[in-house]
């Protein structure tokens, strides 16, 4: 259904009822955040996760292709599940799991649509990229949960991808008419709703934390003015740096987010990250990147 035609009132409508209506966006993969959620417990032991791993093809693919990947350097094939869990870890594991998930969301368009599809692995890639700015950024915090705020960043903008799908031509033009204007400006301008806001309700409707959802909610406002405004600073820290750094940003001729009138931050004092602590992460950052296109097979 296409919604050129309609006003923004009505397109706000149309959105909010599509995210009302079973199976019109697509889950986040349940069996990834059941293995997210046993990772994170102290008591799960290593049976407990091989049997998460194996009750989908998909992580169980995943995680002994990245068992055997160059990041080990095993010489010997890992040929089992459980080995691969031993040789992944549970860090690596929980990103392994929370960047699976987030491919299929993206990568997957049951239409064939061409405009969608290319749109869609532009904001993957940008999402692999604050994911991997964020992962370099935690390691100078200590009050932000290193799993929760990779995936706070690379669902960050889950809400565009509910757009596009509403109207990828319209979307497609908001989107190149972004290099002068804050995307999330032209989305309330001209649909009525932001990214931001449809982003909060995908992850609320999987029941995702709420310092996720409201990272993803506010990463375009002052963290000063929110709850959670450490997760919610990283976030938008992440991907303000994601751009600037042009990690997984395909897109030419466009200023970073944060950039449109020709500035751009040296720091971020609500979360304690310095223009030192930036100058370390931007090598740290583009290590995890290219680590994480190994992951997912697209490097």
């Amino acid at each position: 259904m296409t919604l050129t035609s309609t006003s923004n009132l009505n397109f706000r409508a149309e959105v909010l009822k599509r995210l009302n209506t079973p199976g019109a966006v697509r889950p986040l993969s349940q069996s990834a955040l059941k293995l997210m959620e046993s990772l994170r417990m102290p008591e799960s032991n290593v049976l407990d996760i091989v049997g998460l791993i194996e009750s989908d093809p998909g992580l169980a693919v995943r995680s002994m292709a990245l068992a055997n990947s160059p990041l080990y350097g095993h010489s010997r094939e890992i040929n089992s599940v459980r080995q691969a869990v031993v040789i992944i870890g549970r860090s690596a594991l929980a990103q392994m799991a929370a960047t699976y998930a987030t491919q299929q969301l993206f990568c997957d368009d049951a239409s064939g649509n061409t405009m969608i599809m290319q749109l869609q692995a532009e904001l993957f890639h940008h999402s692999l990229g604050c994911g991997a700015v964020a992962r370099a950024l935690v390691e100078h915090l200590s009050d932000v949960d290193d799993d929760e705020a990779y995936l706070s960043a690379i669902l960050h903008d889950i809400g565009k991808l509910v757009l596009m799908q509403c109207d990828p031509a319209v979307y497609e033009c908001i989107v190149h008419q972004s290099s002068t204007e804050p995307i999330w400006r032209l989305e309330h301008e001209r649909l009525g709703i932001t990214h931001q806001e449809v982003g909060a309700l995908c992850s609320q409707s999987w029941g995702l934390p709420e310092s996720i959802v409201l990272a993803i909610k506010h990463h375009h406002d002052n963290p000063n003015e929110v709850q959670h405004p450490e997760i919610v600073a990283l976030v938008s820290a992440a991907n303000q740096l994601a751009h600037h750094w042009n990690l997984g940003d395909h897109r030419t001729g466009q200023k970073p987010e944060g950039d449109v009138d020709g500035t751009f931050p040296d720091e971020f004092p609500v979360i304690g990250i310095s223009s030192e602590h930036i100058r370390l992460s931007r090598a740290v950052a583009h290590q995890y990147y290219d680590e994480l296109l190994q992951t997912c097979g697209t490097g």
